[in-house]
């Protein structure tokens, strides 16, 4: 079962991931990684694309990345899951992390995972 606020999370999610060039090319270019979508009331506000690779790694070694078929695979999963919640998603991360086989045509591990996050009620300052 999905709820309607997850529906029209999904779809915001599956629009931006395959229009956003930036955040596109951020996945396909690393072979593994991890980036995060921030969820505010249920709507998809900004996202924190896989880094560029390190620039303190003694390893230099060639990253061919990932194929778009790939991609549109972990697409459709972010998408998949969220819809089958059965809570809807209000504030918070949904952090995916991937690694590719080094062909870069299958996934090997994609694991994601909403972290929630809490906001307290404040007292308004008085001037």
């Amino acid at each position: 079962m999905s709820t309607k606020l997850n529906e029209g999370l999904s779809e915001e999610i599956q629009t931006e991931m395959l229009e956003c060039q930036g955040l596109k090319e951020s996945i396909m270019t690393n072979s593994e990684g991890t980036f995060e979508l921030f969820v505010r009331n249920g709507s998809l506000q900004k996202a924190w694309p896989v880094p560029r690779k390190s620039i303190s790694s003694l390893n230099d070694d060639d990253d061919d990345g990932i194929r778009y078929s790939v991609y549109t695979d972990i697409v459709s999963s972010i998408v998949n899951t969220v819809n089958i919640q059965e809570e809807a998603f209000k504030f918070g991360y949904i952090l995916v992390s991937y690694v590719g086989t080094p062909e870069g045509d299958e996934l090997e591990v994609l694991n994601i995972r909403f972290q929630e996050e809490i906001h307290f009620a404040r007292e308004k300052k008085r001037k």
